[in-house]
């Protein structure tokens, strides 16, 4: 299992999560007409997504990340690695429940401003690397929502089914994964230098297992000091 959190983490958790439910607007999207890419901010309407109260009380004991002028905290039990190609800002594993088979990986990109495609391509793309089981479209399946945080606008898009994107960007003959019951999860924060990436994927369980650190790592995203 995952190490828990410290209980300080824990009760920022407590006074953070009731909120979640409540402020975010959630949809499963319609259908409409490479993998690290960026989305722009989203077009829909959202609600504030309280923040922890404490970010430096929570960065000081656990670490934080920069990138594309937006910091975040980084959880306790994420484990940081050195990033495997030169696209991603950050690469961190998340070990899985004792029961799964892989551990979960959480990404962060950077492309610069203006750049990384319009969102609904970004939908379709991701959409795309999942497979439902009875072969409806991921699309339609996928829940989207947008929010606000310390005046930063968030997107979400999470999906579960088959995994089959790319193994490799860079090598057409790495072939695709294939594993079922993966949940892809992507956020979209729109920052001050321009759109910033987190990606996660795994096992569905052991995903929803590190869900809530994975949104109060969203929660406590704030545009990085200018020195």
């Amino acid at each position: 299992m995952p190490a828990r959190p410290h209980s300080s983490f824990i009760l920022i958790l407590a006074l953070l999560f009731p909120s979640l439910g409540l402020g975010c607007s959630a949809k499963h999207s319609p259908a409409p007409a490479q993998d690290e890419s960026a989305v722009m901010a989203a077009k829909e309407p959202g609600s504030t997504l309280s923040a922890p109260r404490s970010f430096d009380a929570m960065t000081a004991g656990a670490g934080s990340k920069t990138w594309g002028g937006v910091i975040a905290m980084i959880p306790d039990g994420w484990v940081e690695e050195k990033p495997s190609n030169a696209m991603r800002a950050g690469q961190y594993r998340l070990p899985r429940h004792e029961a799964d088979s892989a551990d979960v990986e959480l990404l962060l990109t950077h492309f610069g401003s203006n750049q990384g495609g319009e969102l609904e391509a970004n939908l379709e793309r991701w959409a795309s690397q999942v497979r439902q089981p009875d072969g409806s479209p991921s699309r339609k399946a996928m829940v989207t929502k947008t929010m606000k945080v310390n005046g930063l606008e968030i997107v979400t898009a999470d999906v579960t089914g088959t995994y089959v994107a790319s193994r490799s960007l860079m090598d057409p003959q790495a072939g695709r994964y294939e594993e079922k019951d993966w949940r892809l999860f992507n956020a979209i924060i729109s920052g001050p230098e321009g759109s910033c990436f987190v990606k996660v994927v795994g096992p569905a369980r052991s995903v929803e297992t590190w869900m809530p650190s994975i949104e109060a790592f969203l929660a406590s995203a704030k545009a990085a000091s200018r020195k």
